[in-house]
């Protein structure tokens, strides 16, 4: 059933209010600075190597000033945390507290972005139940100090936990905690919920690794091609570890009723190197782990309970801390070394911006890597065409996996959908192999680039067949983005086009590979120059001095001429094109501007006209200004009174009442504070008839009481105007298709009107398999 509700306009101003949403919607990464070391570069040093880098935040596990000093006016977040050991004094002292504050934050606030106090590390299961008692009132008295200082709402605070919080988390949607801390942990999230501080989770992949050293288990922990594992309450393929874990600590706060309360993961890391007798640290495991998670975060997906935004999250560690006791493992974990140079690259780097070319599935090795920390030195370059093929023997279940881990990962797989060069023959083998040598080929041609869990070997027998063209990377041009292959072997002998190419002794000449609109644009650019190149070929120079020469040399120069004039005209008539197409954005955004900047310097010029001042903008400053204010006076208790009364005297208007309380709710529901109002998921509605699709956002549920039974409602907004003007239904959640975009995609596509939707959608329900083994989706390090 649907049930369609018309939806009021909104003005300019959300549009406006949108922009600075989504432009403020941006997730860090962040580092873990321990000193558990005798080794480290001073502070001064560190702050300048993490602006170097785009690592957004730090967490440190205590308060060093010297560090704090050091990352002031960089606009770096630092967190800072209490030890253990000030647990008891903070609980039952608020004098305590309040000289803890005195003493390491407000000295340094604002200057040094202080962002998070965290009380403790990994109280909750230290089996301290004493220190456990304490931890709420410790952190109450915490922000009490803050309140006093006057950084009540500046900085949060919170404590860290271990993935032992966790009574179960197999699967992901059966996440709960210990029965036996549940009131010391509701109140805990009450508090959380009250202030807005995140609830702090320390989630390792590696630690479930390390339990379970399948090479299958390596796959799901490194974000690399598997099979996933199944959660068979909610339908959900997962296909990492992270995801997984978070996911559980999502189930475990929504069992408790604290849907609302936001994650932050503390830390996470893989060690490069371990002991002999350790299974999972080496370098490439490490750099698999750490790049892939941050392309991960990048790529803004989210995990399935929670998509469409990255978890803030806080990388295990920016240094080895060589004093840690326990393995060789403890001792690393750091991505860079004393020296300040890098233990391995995973795209922290402002200058290289990206995580690298994800790698294919490496099977796990046992042995270690060296005690010493070593470069990964550059592998040479293949001398000879090589390409990376399945083995003989490997099921179509794997090489599904392997097709749609590359496929996934921004490679183009265009060739081998319906249509493309290499669709023929439609088996998941052939479609496989192609996509798997193309990430090979493109991720750098390393060995370990063609490895897909011991599925996959490199081989120099061309696989390539009629118009089907693998990619060798001799002679060929790969696109660094992971994009489409482009054959430059396109020749031009003596001035004309080789009209019959010479083609590869395995090509039938029936079925070529299909050119690019930038390939066939220079095929005529050099179709329109034949008759100049050949004229002066042909004529090499020398005249001919018989009189019936001349009637045939006359129209070749006369053609000549035109097809030079009808290049140059095609050539200006496309960079014309290409300057609109640059400048008509550009000079849209400048109007736009413009012309809201003259909307509101009007508010406040009439009076500075009146006293005599005629400086333009002015009135713009003081708007802003004006704005700014009230932002911060109805943030107090007495703003908030005067709001209070002012909207009591509005909702008894009429008229007025409504248009205030719908300009209320759209305005909170773009609120960067208030996301819970807003979008919750994307939806797609078969609407207005059979065949045909709506595109849409699931905004609530509601349940319709009747007296045949309670049935559950979607509400689906559907834009039909930009975002801010459409139709509402009212449809069973059961008849909704949810495609795999997350909101902010969802938004992309409406706004540019459907010119980024993409090729293929992808339910949710297509994507689960069929329920097989799952294994321990929560390991805690430590």
């Amino acid at each position: 059933m649907a049930i369609m509700l018309p939806l009021t306009s909104a003005s300019f101003l959300f549009s406006f209010l949108l922009v600075v949403s989504l432009a403020n919607s941006q997730s860090f990464i962040g580092v873990n600075y321990g000193q558990v070391a005798d080794n480290l570069p001073p502070p001064s040093a560190t702050a300048k190597l993490l602006q170097s880098t785009s690592i957004q935040k730090v967490r440190l596990y205590g308060s060093d000033p010297a560090i704090i000093k050091a990352l002031a006016n960089t606009d770096i977040g630092i967190v800072i945390g209490a030890a253990n050991g000030d647990i008891p004094a903070l609980a039952s002292d608020p004098n305590f507290a309040k000289n803890w504050v005195n003493t390491n934050v407000v000295p340094f606030y604002p200057a040094s972005k202080i962002i998070l106090i965290t009380v403790g590390n990994e109280v909750m299961t230290s089996n301290d139940q004493n220190l456990v008692t304490q931890l709420v009132p410790a952190i109450k008295n915490v922000q009490n100090a803050l309140d006093s200082a006057s950084l009540g709402g500046k900085i949060k605070v919170s404590t860290v936990h271990s993935m032992a919080v966790l009574r179960q988390s197999e699967p992901p949607s059966s996440g709960r905690f210990h029965p036996g801390m549940d009131s010391v942990m509701k109140e805990l999230l009450g508090f959380n919920n009250a202030t807005g501080s995140p609830f702090a989770i320390n989630p390792y992949p590696y630690f479930a690794y390390t339990s379970d050293s399948r090479p299958e288990t390596l796959a799901f922990c490194l974000f690399q091609p598997n099979s996933g594992r199944f959660d068979p309450n909610t339908n959900i393929r997962y296909t990492n570890m992270f995801d997984a874990q978070l996911d559980g600590v999502r189930s475990a706060l929504n069992s408790l009723g604290f849907k609302d309360v936001e994650i932050v993961v503390a830390e996470t890391g893989w060690p490069y190197k371990g002991d002999s007798n350790e299974v999972g640290p080496s370098l490439e495991n490490a750099k698999a782990y750490n790049g892939n998670l941050i392309a991960h975060l990048r790529s803004k997906v989210g995990t399935p309970l929670m998509p469409g935004k990255s978890v803030d999250t806080y990388l295990f560690a920016l240094y080895d801390e060589d004093l840690k006791p326990g393995p060789a493992s403890e001792r690393a974990f750091g991505l860079f070394k004393p020296d300040l140079s890098m233990t391995y690259d995973v795209g922290l780097s402002k200058s290289t911006n990206q995580a690298p070319p994800v790698a294919s599935p490496k099977t796990p090795v046992n042995n270690p890597s060296p005690k010493t920390p070593v470069n990964n030195p550059a592998p040479k370059p293949q001398k000879k065409a090589v390409w990376c093929v399945p083995k003989a023997g490997v099921s179509d279940a794997q090489l599904q996996a392997n097709l749609d881990y590359v496929c996934g990962h921004g490679v183009d797989c265009s060739a081998i959908q319906p249509g493309g060069a290499c669709f023929e023959p439609n088996t998941v083998a052939s479609h496989a192999a192609y996509a798997m040598n193309l990430l090979y080929q493109t991720a750098g041609r390393n060995p370990w680039n063609c490895d897909f869990a011991q599925t996959a070997t490199i081989s120099s027998n061309n696989p390539s067949y009629n118009g089907c063209i693998y990619p060798s990377g001799m002679g060929q041009s790969i696109s660094n983005k992971l994009g489409s292959v482009v054959c430059l072997n396109r020749g031009v002998t003596r001035g004309k086009v080789e009209k019959n190419r010479k083609a590869p002794k395995y090509e039938s000449g029936t079925r070529r590979r299909k050119m690019s609109s930038r390939e066939r644009e220079r095929d005529r650019d050099l179709e329109l120059l034949i008759p100049v190149a050949s004229g002066s070929s042909e004529n090499g120079g020398s005249k001919s001095s018989s009189p019936s020469a001349t009637p045939t040399t006359t129209p070749a120069h006369h053609s000549s001429r035109e097809a030079f004039s009808k290049v140059i005209r095609s050539w200006a008539s496309k960079k014309f094109m290409s300057g609109c197409v640059i400048l008509l954005p550009i000079a849209i955004t400048f109007y736009i501007t413009w012309g809201f900047v003259h909307f509101v310097d009007g508010f406040f010029s009439p009076i500075y006209n009146h006293l005599g001042i005629n400086i333009f903008g002015l009135g713009f400053v003081t708007s802003i200004t004006f704005i700014f204010l009230v932002g911060i006076f109805m943030s107090s208790w007495l703003g908030a009174s005067v709001l209070t009364l002012g909207e009591w005297f509005i909702k008894k208007m009429p008229l007025v009442s409504y248009i205030y309380s719908a300009s209320k709710q759209i305005s909170a529901a773009i609120s960067p504070d208030q996301s819970s109002n807003a979008f919750k998921e994307v939806a797609i509605i078969r609407h207005p008839r059979i065949g045909e699709y709506a595109f849409g956002f699931i905004t609530s549920t509601v349940i319709l009481q009747r007296s045949t039974g309670d049935e559950e409602l979607c509400c689906i907004y559907v834009p039909s105007n930009h975002l801010y003007i459409g139709d509402i239904f009212l449809i069973n959640c059961k008849d909704i298709l949810r495609p795999n975009l997350s909101v902010r995609e969802g938004i992309e596509i409406v706004i540019s009107g459907g010119m980024t939707m993409p090729q293929v959608l992808t339910t949710v329900e297509a994507q689960a398999i069929p329920q097989g083994r799952i294994g321990s989706f929560a390991v805690s390090k430590g």
